[in-house]
Formats: C-alpha cells, sequence, structure tokens
C-alpha cells in the first residue's frame, strides 16, 4: 500500500492547480503558478511541475500555456473527487457538431474516477444506438484514446463534427456501424479520427429529473443493451443542509454512502471508534468488522478516512479509536498498521494517545501480559500549511510539581555538570547549568491576518510591487510573506517595519505593538492554567444499561471536542452506536452529524441526546 512521498511545496503546487481547475474551469498558466506561489524563478516552476509528472500526479501537454491535467493519483493525495470536463452534444445518427465546452467541469464519486485519467462525459442525440442501451439525450462516459478494436463503441470525428458509432471490420474496411436498423453505416475516411471509446465498465443510463439533484446513473452493459450489474453514481451527490441547532443530526445507512452526503471541508473534529475486527456480529448488512483477514478490514476503515480528509476542515482534527486482536495467538497490530497507511492517504499523525483502562477486563491468559490500554489517534490533514484548531488551555490539567526557577542553582554538582552535550531538552537540566538568558521579544503579539491586510491595503495605494519592496530593503522573496496570511506568512521584524514605514507612508495604526520590545528572561515555569494532559488517558471504560455491546467512554469525545472544536463548529461520529459523541456535543453546545447503520439504535441515541434530526 506504499505510495511515493510528495513534500509539503509539492501538494501546495498541485492544490493550486486543483483550484484553478474547479474555481475557472481550466488549469493556472506558467505565469499564473508564479504568482500564486510567489517566486520568480522560471526553473523553479519547471522544476515543481517535473516532479509532479515524474510521480505520476500531473500530466503536461506540451505546446499549451494551460496543459496541465491532473491524474487519478495527484487527486487521491488531496483526497478530492475527479474533476472531468463536460463536453457538448455529439450524434447517434450522422456527424453533428460537438463543443467542449471549457469551464464546465463536473466531480466524479470515487467510485467511477478510479476508471481512468482521461475521462469525458458526452451527451448523446439521436437514436441510432438505442440497440445499445443509448437513447436519444442520455450522457456516456468516454475514455479519450485513438486506440480501438473491433466491436467498440467509438467516439469519432471528422470535419462534418463527431458520432457515437460501433466500430466493425469488413471487406477489408472500417465502419462505424449503428446499433439501430434504420440507419446507415459509414465508412471510416481518411479524415476520420477516433476520440475516444465508451468506457467499457460503465454507460450512463439516464439523468434524474431531479433538477438539484448531481446524480446520473451508469450501468455495465454487453453492448445489447442488457444491464449485467447494478447502477452505480457517477456525480457527486447532493449534499444534506449542515446542523443549525446543536440536536444531533442522525444519517440512517451505510457510512461511506452518508459521508457522501455531507459538505466538503464542513466538519471541525471527528471522534470515532468503528467497530472491532472479528470481535463482535450486529447482524447487519454492510456492517464493517466482519472481513474475512484483517487486510480487507485495515482498507475499509482507511476508505472511510478518506471521505473524512474530504469533509474534515483544513484546521480540523480525526480522532480514532480502534482496537487490536489476536490470530492463533498472534497480535495483527490492526490499530498501527491503520495508522500507516492513513499517513500514506494524506494524513498527518499528531498523537497516539494512549487510553489506559483502570477497570480493563480480566484475562486468564497465562502466556502473555493483560491488555490493558488501547490507542486512540490524532489525525489531522497532511497539507502544506499543517493546521490544526487546538485549545490547549480548554483541558489542560493540575499540575503535580512546583516551578522550577531559574537562573542557573547554585553550586550545581549534578550529572550534566561537564556533559552539557547531553542535556538534551530537559528543563531541569538546562537551567541547571546555564546561566541566565535573555530573548529579544515584543511587548504585545499582533494576528498574523491583521498585519497582512493592513500592509496589503498599503503596498496596493504605494503601487509598489512586492519585489520592488524587497529590493529597496535588500532582501530576496521576504516582503511577500508579510503580505500572506496562511502557514507561510510572517511579521517583520521591528527594524523592517520602520523601513516599511518610510517605503509605504503608513500611518501610526500599529507602530507601538509592531516596534515597542521587551528581554524576557528564559526560565522554567508551571503554566498558570494547568499542565498539558499528554498522551497517556487514564479512562474506566463505560457502563449504562443501554442495550449495546460497546458504549464509548465520554471523556474521550469530550477531550477531542473541547480541545479540537470552536464553539460554531461541527462535530461528527461516523460509527455513532449509543450516541455518546452526540451527547457530550450537545452538552458542550457543539452541533453534530452522527451516522449509524442500524436503525434499532435510534431509540438509544434519542434516550441519550433528548430530540435528534433523522435522514435515512
Amino acid at each position: 500500500m506504499e505510495r511515493e512521498p510528495i513534500t509539503t511545496r509539492q501538494k501546495q503546487v498541485l492544490s493550486i492547480i486543483y483550484n484553478w481547475i474547479k474555481d475557472s474551469g481550466f488549469p493556472p498558466s506558467f505565469n499564473e503558478l508564479k504568482d500564486e506561489l510567489d517566486i520568480s524563478s522560471n526553473q523553479t516552476v519547471l522544476d515543481h511541475l517535473a516532479n509532479l509528472e515524474k510521480k505520476k500526479l500531473i500530466k503536461r501537454e506540451e505546446g499549451s500555456a494551460r496543459g496541465i491535467k491532473i491524474l487519478n493519483k495527484g487527486y487521491n493525495i488531496l483526497g478530492v473527487n475527479q474533476l472531468i470536463p463536460v463536453v457538448g452534444t455529439t450524434a447517434a445518427g450522422s456527424f453533428i457538431e460537438a463543443i467542449e465546452e471549457m469551464g464546465n467541469w463536473e466531480e466524479l464519486s470515487q467510485e467511477v474516477a478510479k476508471l481512468s485519467d482521461d475521462l469525458m462525459i458526452v451527451k448523446v442525440s439521436g437514436e441510432s444506438m438505442i440497440n445499445a442501451g443509448i437513447n436519444d439525450g442520455d450522457f456516456v462516459l468516454i475514455k479519450r484514446t485513438n486506440n480501438f478494436k473491433k466491436g467498440d463503441i467509438v467516439l469519432a470525428q471528422d470535419s462534418d463534427g463527431t458520432t457515437l458509432k460501433r466500430i466493425i471490420f469488413e471487406r477489408g474496411k472500417y465502419f462505424l456501424k449503428p446499433e439501430n436498423p434504420k440507419y446507415e453505416k459509414i465508412e471510416l475516411s481518411e479524415e476520420t479520427e477516433i476520440v475516444g471509446i465508451l468506457e467499457k465498465k460503465y454507460l450512463k443510463e439516464n439523468l434524474l429529473k431531479d433538477k438539484e439533484s448531481f446524480n446520473v446513473l451508469i450501468r455495465r452493459s454487453n453492448g445489447n443493451g442488457k444491464t449485467l450489474y447494478p447502477a452505480v453514481d457517477l456525480f457527486v451527490q447532493k449534499k444534506i443542509d449542515l446542523p443549525t441547532t446543536t440536536d444531533p443530526l442522525i444519517l440512517v445507512g451505510d457510512v461511506i454512502e452518508k459521508l457522501k452526503l455531507i459538505p466538503d471541508k464542513s466538519i471541525s473534529v471527528v471522534v470515532t471508534s468503528p467497530p472491532y475486527w472479528n470481535l463482535r456480529d450486529y447482524e447487519t448488512d454492510g456492517q464493517i468488522g466482519r472481513e474475512k483477514n484483517p487486510k480487507d478490514y485495515i482498507e475499509k476503515i482507511v476508505n472511510v478516512g478518506d471521505e473524512i480528509l474530504r469533509v474534515l476542515k483544513d484546521n480540523g482534527a480525526y480522532f480514532l479509536n480502534i482496537g487490536d486482536t489476536y490470530v492463533d495467538k498472534n497480535l495483527q497490530m490492526i490499530p498501527q498498521r491503520v495508522a500507516i497507511e492513513m499517513q500514506n492517504r494524506g494524513w498527518l499523525l499528531r498523537n497516539q494517545i494512549i487510553w489506559h483502562k483502570p477497570d480493563h477486563m480480566p484475562s486468564p491468559v497465562k502466556s502473555r501480559f493483560t491488555n490493558t490500554y488501547e490507542p486512540i489517534y490524532f489525525f489531522t490533514k497532511n497539507d502544506w500549511e499543517k493546521r490544526v484548531h487546538f485549545d490547549i488551555d480548554s483541558v489542560r490539567v493540575p499540575h503535580k510539581t512546583e516551578n522550577i526557577q531559574g537562573p542557573k542553582r547554585q553550586n550545581y554538582n549534578g550529572k550534566f555538570l561537564g556533559n552539557e552535550k547531553n542535556i538534551g531538552a530537559s528543563p531541569g537540566a538546562r537551567m541547571s547549568i546555564s546561566e541566565p538568558k535573555y530573548t529579544l521579544k515584543r511587548k504585545v503579539e499582533l494576528p498574523q491576518n491583521l498585519i497582512a491586510d493592513y500592509l496589503k491595503k498599503w503596498r496596493i495605494k504605494s503601487g509598489l510591487t512586492v519585489k520592488q519592496i524587497d529590493k529597496l530593503l535588500d532582501y530576496t522573496h521576504t516582503a511577500g510573506h508579510w503580505l500572506r496570511k496562511d502557514a507561510g506568512g510572517s511579521l517583520p521584524l521591528p527594524e523592517d517595519w520602520k523601513k516599511l514605514k518610510e517605503i509605504l507612508k503608513l500611518d501610526n495604526k500599529y507602530d507601538k505593538e509592531m516596534t515597542e520590545t521587551e528581554l524576557v528572561l528564559q526560565v522554567v515555569r508551571n503554566h498558570p492554567n494547568g499542565k498539558n494532559p499528554g498522551d497517556l488517558w487514564e479512562i474506566n471504560t463505560a457502563k449504562n444499561g443501554f442495550a449495546h455491546f460497546a458504549v464509548f467512554p465520554e471523556e474521550i469525545p469530550r477531550m477531542a471536542i473541547k480541545s479540537c472544536c470552536p464553539p460554531n463548529g461541527i462535530v461528527l461520529d461516523p460509527f455513532a452506536g449509543s450516541g455518546t459523541t452526540g451527547r457530550i456535543a450537545k452538552e458542550l453546545n457543539r452541533k453534530s452529524i452522527l451516522i449509524e447503520i442500524q436503525d434499532k439504535y435510534l431509540d438509544i441515541i434519542k434516550k441519550r441526546c433528548g430530540k435528534i434530526n433523522i435522514i435515512k
């Protein structure tokens, strides 16, 4: 399952290309990429594109200013659905003109996006292919290629336009054959070009009448119009309306299908504990946990993570509690294998939290030690900014030790004396042997976005470019960082602020905050609000009288929500069970969405959470 690594800068380039295609309908030009990346070197941009192409994340078209195409692997790295162009009408009769509508792109569902990197959607006009199950007004999925074999249904083009026909070979010649006896076959001429072939696995059947829906049903066909497999979704489904109150919204059904209904980047924190592998049978079709082997189970859990990656905000968090099991006395390491594969799929693992259970289940085993803990993985998006909303003050715990004050202890004669290179990161060790140290800091630290907007306004007013400002300051690629509000942004040093004031003719609004500094003595002291609780959580298992095998301890979602969900955020639990996450979200005045495959648990959730809203 290992994937070739991608640097944060390369992922930023890939993300810029995707956003241009989605928002503008076409990729960025070379110069637009330079502007977005805030770099002046042509070679640097070329190197980034070459590396992305080498890793098979994009494909470039020579001679085109905007000839960049994101490949399937690139979409997977970004955790988004594939975008493909919608093409104008093609004939299922004689040739008619077809115009590719640049700027009209649709997102494919993950199931269909796996088919090919070169797909397009074509609307059919006419009835010449009705015996192949292709009717007037249908949309078909076409793979761009000029490679074909006898019997393929192809999209052909000549000077008169395009048509969709089956290609046959008779008496030494190729013909475009209709699947309707009312129409004549067409001989291929030297001017005829095969644009693409009907994707063998999938054929769109009809567009839903609901104008607000983006569902398009497609089906496998044997060429005679006979459906061989059930229909699946082609386009991304219409999304649900997000909750506006703290009453939990319950989505009942398969976890992957219900996750698809949640809008992109709408969830602040996900906290969940899926069914463990081979532990219990919930007697429900489609349940997770009853796979034949751990590998299949891990793949399903990671696929759920792929959808969570899409719905999670860029600064969101995912807390995953997952248990392990033994096969023939051999510990399967399922949680660790899930975590590693999720890292390969675009997740950043911030913590492996150990949930120690003081009241753990007694065990009769005599050939190993009793299991007393489970891991909880704290994931965030592994994008180039690596942001997370994290309110550590909300979960601090009391200190157990008194303050360690500096400066250097008198008459120190400990193990680090004369061995200073090995003091490591220990605050006590540093304070034991070091002389007093002072750091020059601003008295007030203003938000980066506030100063970025302020400087941007005065830069525009001055008429100077970022490069001109750099040149006046004798810097290279520095001033641009002062205008950024993302992870690449920074505040000007006090001496730089004074120079900017002259260059941009700044007013006095932020002079005091940006220039006043003080020397701060470096000491080791306890935080006044308490200490970081660390990654070892002692929490008893949950006990209640509800008819559910595995009830989530309330303290786990409480810690996750308090630390990572802002007051206006939404909490998601894709394996709701008895509804503990929804209950705690409501207790903390947060909105929540719960997904549960079993109807019978709805009554339990309602008893625990009060009013709930249900979508089946």
